[in-house]
Parts: C-alpha cells; sequence; structure tokens
C-alpha cells in the first residue's frame, strides 16, 4: 500500500513517461506491503472476531484508497500526463484505487460509527458469510486473476467505443452542461449516474472502465455467495471461477457498458430472493425482502433489459414457493408496491416522452431485432464451448444441467436441493431460451444465464465432490484450478493482444478530436471552443473533443451541415468508411462547402496511412 501511495507521489509531482521511472522501483515495494497486509489480516484473524477484522480491513483500504482518488485527479488537471494517452497497469490501478476511494469511503466512514451494531446485525443476518481461511484465500486468487486480466484489458488503452462514450458524454452533460450528442431515450441512466465518479479524471477511460472491474469483481462474488448458500463452499468456489473465465465477460467488464453492472444486480436480487423466501418456509418472513424491489429498481435503471430476468425470477419465486408467498401475502404485496413506486419516475418519463409507461423498455427490444427468430439461439449453442460461455463455464454450465436433471429423476420429490435447482435453472433456461428467440446474438445479452447456469454446476460438482474421497477430492482441487488457470490466461493472451492491435488503430479519432479543439480554442476570443463537426464517429469527436458532432444521417443525405450552429464548424472525413459518409455527387456537394484543402490529417499510428482529414466549414449559419 506504502508502494502504490509512493507512486500516487511519483505520478504527481514529476509525471514521468519515460521507461526508467520511479513507478517501477516502487511497484515491487507495492505488492510487497500489499503482501504484508495479507499476511497480517490471516494471521489476526485468529484473535479477532472476522466481522471487526473485516471492517477494520475495509477501512484501511477505504483510506489509503481515497487518498490516490484525491491525487490522481489533480495531477491529471495539473496536467502531469496526456489526459487521453494509454496508460500502464499501475495507472490503472491507481484509478481503479481512486474510484474504489470515492465510492467506499464515505460508507465505511459513516458504517464505522455504528460498527457494534453493524457487527450484530451480521452475525444474525448474515447465515455463514465468513468462509474459512483457505476458501477466502481460493476466492481471493479467482478475484486477483480476474481483477489482473480486466485491469490488463483496461491498460491497453482502447478509446471509448460508440456506447460507452455516449454514457460519459451524459454522465458530463449533467454535471458540466456539456455537448451531449447520441443518447436516445432507449438507454438507461444507471450508468450514467455511476460515472458521475469518474468525471474528476476528464477523459482519461480508465476510471470510467474501472466501474466496470467493480461490478464484475461484485458478479463474481455474489455468484460465489449465491452458489456457496445454496451447495456450501466447493459449490462456491466453482461458481466463481467459471464465471471469472467467461472471455467475453472478461473483456465487457473492462469496458464502461451497463451489461455487467445489470448482470450483478440481478444475481444480487437472487440472493436476496433465495434468503428471504427459503427462510420463509420454516418461520416468518422478514421486512428484508423489501430490499427485492431495491436491487430489482437498481438492475432496471442500469439496463432496461434487466427487466426480462426480473421478470423470470419473479416467476421462479412463485413457482418454488408458492406457499411462502401466500402465507406472506401482505409483505409480498408491499414488496411489488415500492418496485412501483421506485419506477414511477421512469414510468413518467416514458408516459411524457413516448406515450405510454412502458414504451422505451419495450421500444429498446425492436433495437435488437434479428434477421429471423431463433437466429441468436443457433449461434449460441454453437459457439457455446468458445465464445459465449468459454471452456471452463460451459462444461460447469452443462454440467448444472445434467445434475438438476439427475437429483430431480433421483429423488422424486421437492426437497431443498430440487428448489435451488429450480429457483436458478427457471431465470437461466427461460432469459437464455426467449434472448435467443427474439433478440441480435450479442454474448453481453445473456450473462445472467451464463451466471445462473455457472452456479447450478458449481452446486451439482460439489455434490460429487464431497462424495469423493479426500485424496481424490485434494488431487482434483489442484489439477483443476492448475488447468483452468492455465486456460484461463492462455485466452486473456490472445484477447489483450487483439485488443492491443485494436486500440493503436483508434488513437486517430482522439488526436482528431484533439487537435479539432485546439484549432476552435485558436480562433477563440473567450477562451471558449464553439465548436461543432459534422461526422459520423459522433459520440467519440464530441467526447474527446467537447465539440459538438451531428452525422451525416442513415443512410447519409444532402444538406445535414445545418445542424452545425457553433461559430467553428468542421466536417470531418474518416479514410475506409465508404458505407457511413456521403459518396460521390453527395460528397462533392459537402466538399464544395468547405476551404479547399483539410486543416488537419492525421495518420494512423499503426499503418501510417491517413486516416482522417478536417475540412473548415466556410460561412458558419450561426455563431455560437
Amino acid at each position: 500500500m506504502l508502494g502504490l501511495s509512493l507512486v500516487s507521489l511519483d505520478h504527481l509531482l514529476l509525471g514521468l513517461r519515460s521507461p526508467v521511472s520511479l513507478r517501477l522501483l516502487l511497484a515491487p515495494l507495492g505488492v510487497l506491503s500489499a503482501g504484508f497486509v495479507l499476511w497480517w489480516l490471516a494471521a489476526r484473524r485468529r484473535s479477532v472476531p472476522p466481522e471487526s477484522l473485516a471492517t477494520r480491513a475495509a477501512a484501511a483500504l477505504a483510506s489509503i484508497s481515497l487518498v490516490l482518488g484525491l491525487g490522481l485527479p489533480l495531477s491529471r488537471m495539473l496536467g502531469a500526463s496526456s489526459v487521453a494517452g494509454a496508460t500502464g497497469p499501475v495507472e490503472t490501478s491507481l484509478a481503479v484505487a481512486g474510484i474504489v476511494g470515492m465510492a467506499a469511503s464515505p460508507v465505511v466512514f459513516l458504517g464505522l460509527r455504528h460498527r457494534s451494531s453493524l457487527v450484530d446485525w451480521s452475525r444474525t443476518t448474515v447465515h455463514g458469510a465468513f468462509a474459512t481461511r483457505g476458501e477466502l484465500l481460493l476466492l481471493g486468487l479467482i478475484l486477483a486473476l480476474f481483477a489482473l486480466l480486466v485491469i490488463r484489458l483496461i491498460a491497453v488503452g482502447s478509446i471509448l467505443g460508440f456506447d460507452e462514450s455516449i454514457y460519459a458524454l451524459t454522465s458530463r452533460w449533467w454535471v458540466e452542461g456539456t455537448p451531449n450528442t447520441g443518447w436516445a431515450t432507449h438507454r438507461s441512466p444507471g450508468i450514467s449516474l455511476l460515472g458521475i465518479a469518474a468525471l474528476p479524471f476528464g477523459a482519461w477511460e480508465a476510471p470510467y472502465r474501472a466501474i466496470g472491474l467493480l461490478f464484475g469483481l461484485g458478479a463474481v462474488i455474489a455468484c460465489w455467495r449465491l452458489a456457496r448458500q445454496i451447495g456450501g463452499p466447493a459449490a462456491g468456489l466453482v461458481a466463481a471461477l467459471a464465471v471469472a473465465s467467461v472471455p467475453d465477460f472478461q473483456l465487457n467488464s473492462a469496458s464502461f457498458l451497463t451489461d455487467v453492472p445489470s448482470a450483478a444486480l440481478i444475481v444480487l436480487l437472487m440472493l436476496l430472493a433465495w434468503r428471504s423466501f427459503e427462510s420463509a418456509r420454516v418461520g416468518v418472513m422478514s421486512r428484508d425482502v423489501l430490499g427485492l424491489a431495491v436491487a430489482a429498481a437498481a438492475a432496471f435503471y442500469v439496463r432496461y433489459g434487466a427487466s426480462v430476468p426480473i421478470a423470470f425470477v419473479a416467476l421462479a419465486v412463485l413457482l418454488v414457493w408458492s406457499g411462502a408467498v401466500v402465507r406472506s401475502w401482505r409483505l409480498v404485496v408491499a414488496t411489488a408496491l415500492l418496485l412501483v413506486v421506485l419506477l414511477v419516475p421512469h414510468m413518467t418519463f416514458a408516459t411524457v416522452t413516448v406515450g405510454s409507461p412502458w414504451s422505451i423498455a419495450l421500444g429498446a427490444r425492436n433495437l435488437a431485432a434479428p434477421a429471423y427468430p431463433g437466429q441468436a439461439l443457433q449461434v449460441y449453442l454453437r459457439d457455446f464451448f468458445s465464445t459465449v460461455a468459454g471452456p471452463i463455464a460451459g462444461i460447469v454450465a452443462v454440467s448444472g444441467v445434467a445434475a438438476a436433471a439427475w437429483h430431480v429423476l433421483r429423488v422424486r420429490r421437492a426437497d431443498r436441493l430440487t428448489r435451488a435447482y429450480a429457483f436458478v435453472l427457471v431465470p437461466a433456461l427461460g432469459v437464455g431460451i426467449l434472448l435467443g428467440v427474439v433478440a441480435l446474438a450479442q454474448t453481453r445479452y445473456v450473462y445472467v444465464p451464463i451466471m445462473l447456469l455457472s452456479v447450478a454446476g458449481g452446486i451439482g460438482l460439489a455434490e460429487v465432490w464431497q462424495r469423493l474421497p479426500a485424496l481424490l477430492r485434494a488431487a482434483g482441487a489442484v489439477l483443476g484450478i492448475s488447468a483452468a488457470s492455465a486456460i484461463i490466461l492462455g485466452a486473456a493472451v490472445g484477447t489483450v493482444a487483439t485488443q492491443a492491435s485494436h486500440a493503436l488503430t483508434q488513437r486517430d479519432v482522439v488526436e482528431i478530436s484533439q487537435r479539432i479543439r485546439a484549432d476552435a480554442l485558436s480562433r477563440s476570443t473567450d477562451g471558449q471552443a464553439h465548436c461543432s463537426v459534422l461526422t459520423y464517429v459522433v459520440p467519440d469527436v464530441t467526447w474527446y473533443s467537447g465539440c459538438a458532432a451531428y452525422h451525416f444521417g442513415y443512410p447519409a443525405q444532402p444538406g445535414r451541415e445545418t445542424q452545425l450552429t457553433m461559430a467553428n464548424r468542421y466536417l470531418l472525413l474518416m479514410e475506409g468508411s465508404t458505407a457511413r459518409q456521403p459518396q460521390g455527387d453527395m460528397l462533392q456537394g459537402y466538399l464544395r462547402l468547405v476551404d479547399p484543402a483539410p486543416i488537419i490529417v492525421v495518420r494512423d499510428l499503426a499503418s501510417g496511412n491517413i486516416a482522417g482529414r478536417v475540412y473548415r466549414i466556410r460561412t458558419p449559419a450561426s455563431a455560437g
């Protein structure tokens, strides 16, 4: 931790970008100090209650993260290094620490004032939440491996993509009133609300993607906790390892998108539902069930598409615990009413803007319609063990379905494990099949089914595990973890290499955007850019330049320059994008509006070929 603090100081005061930096000398110190903290926590665990120890550790980590979170934005504002430049793993880790500090510190510090109450609550409510030291060590290794791979993907330095830029622009627009081009009503606002925490870092991509990493880690932990609650420690670890191994899930956790956060919240919703309704079978349902409404609303606001798994979770609850629902119908109705109240802002907005409370959520479905029904399901089944779930999660998922079928045929009664399989597999298979029929073939759409199938697989494999002799269990654990680590790392090497190669070809958009802004500022008399750009790279250019960007149309149309109302107006033409830009006579019509020669010509960093040309449009229609 001391090493990370000194690295932050080096970044703040020196801003060194050379290969030989204090970062390289202090990084080992940070690793050693972190190892010392882990050793100390393990040693102290024998004499300190785990709840108190967890509180102390959270307070220490939040304090250090808060210091880093305050230091990095300041260093960026002081211009220690390029905001939009690609960053290394150490700097990316510091960005993650800063986001964690700003998000966690207020909660932790307030919680310390009521630590005794929280400890009492955890002892009585969180049944078996504190695992053995060996289990925590294995879970920590899984989380560390997952975080390492995601941080490496973030550190590659890919620019914010189309959707990422739109969500980040909305965060900045809410706070700073800057241009916000590309937003549409079908986009959910939750991820942009979370992105406000990253605004102090400017246009640097890593802090926004750190939010995806945090939710990715949260999803792995939630799957571990759900599987462990049902099937024990072995089930939880298998589920966590399977989810952490999904290649597309790793890649999406390194992005500022809605899919991973909403999936993590759905699994949290299922964990809360299992605890509430399973305990209500033999007792009185607690008012904690009201938390289901909060979790469901949070998942919906992060991603409107979460309404599909939420509906299937509700269906699973009615099928598995119908008796408990009837006995505790007042609390169930109160939970449903609370969810409706939490959704009133969205329903009001949808009614005002579109015409009915559910028009936005239902309209979003049309944007992901496949070429024909069932197209996505064919792709999911064909590529399940490769690009969809990957080999590890794929095997675990199939094992879960097989174990559920075997258990039901063997016991032929609704015991606890039968209820667990039904609760997990109804949403998993229901959501997977439904989206496979009506939506595009996007792996990010089926993260929830993959996670829940991994949970079911963890439960099923844990049943087999418990029947093996101790020697076979030990040998199987060593071989399984070694093979899984090799597979995950091997796949990650190829993913990182692909992303790194792709990232290099993207930086030309950043350079073009920065040079457009520099030209506009050089022509300004009040220090404001007053710029607008006509291009097809709309949200990306708006994010990196601060100028309002507008599209040629879908398909390209003449006369779109009338959208530009600022004093400094630009035409940006990217090479090799014939399908998304004017061509032929339409292109010549646009070129008659600009100065003869481009004012900016940028070459691709990878190939050296011309990537884009920027022209200044003459005689603006109005000055901004």
